[in-house]
């Protein structure tokens, strides 16, 4: 059911897989992947850059803004209310709170599933975010040319978090068992 093998994002829950593509907008699956449907219906940009999901409310990032749905998919609107720079490219959820990296305006949560974004750049010094990772409290961002940050107030105050790091594009971001893994252009660490 993909019209295209260009995958650009992937997100689940326990009822159903979603991956965002390059051209084609976002496909659902119910069945782990053996088929897919096409559910973008109101995206309006096509290239789905990120995809997260809160309490069954879904979010697409894309370089044309943030896209929510609210029905799994059957329809979407945009949801930019505050954000300076609509072009997203990170998506986390952590509880009721939805984190979204722009590039070139740092980060911005919503608690009100997307009707309103605020900034949250107190310590961050490069502002083009490629990739977000939550843990808790504890938020990371990824930069383009800048390394990797760390927030343990949920975004309030921004720390380099570089020692060991020897390229500073982070591209993606994990935590697993309590350890942070970063991919970079020259590797991950």
């Amino acid at each position: 059911g993909l019209n295209t093998k260009s995958i650009w994002s992937l997100a689940s829950c326990e009822s159903f897989l979603l991956t965002g593509t390059g051209g084609d907008g976002v496909f659902i699956s119910y069945d782990n992947g053996s088929n897919w449907n096409s559910i973008s219906n109101g995206i309006t940009d096509k290239s789905i850059l990120s995809l997260a999901i809160n309490d069954n409310i879904i979010f697409a990032g894309t370089g044309s803004g943030i896209f929510r749905s609210t029905d799994l998919g059957n329809n979407w609107t945009s949801v930019n209310n505050g954000l300076d720079n609509i072009y997203v490219w990170p998506l986390a959820a952590n509880n009721s709170t939805i984190y979204a990296g722009t590039r070139g305006s740092g980060v911005y949560y919503s608690n009100d599933n997307g009707e309103n974004w605020i900034a949250i750049n107190n310590g961050l010094t490069n502002k083009s975010i490629w990739s977000l990772a939550t843990y808790g409290t504890d938020l990371f961002v990824g930069t383009d040319g800048g390394g990797s940050f760390f927030s343990s107030d949920e975004g309030a105050n921004w720390f380099a978090l570089n020692n060991g790091l020897t390229n500073n594009s982070v591209r993606a971001l994990k935590i697993n068992d309590n350890e942070l893994f970063a991919g970079t252009d020259n590797g991950s660490y």
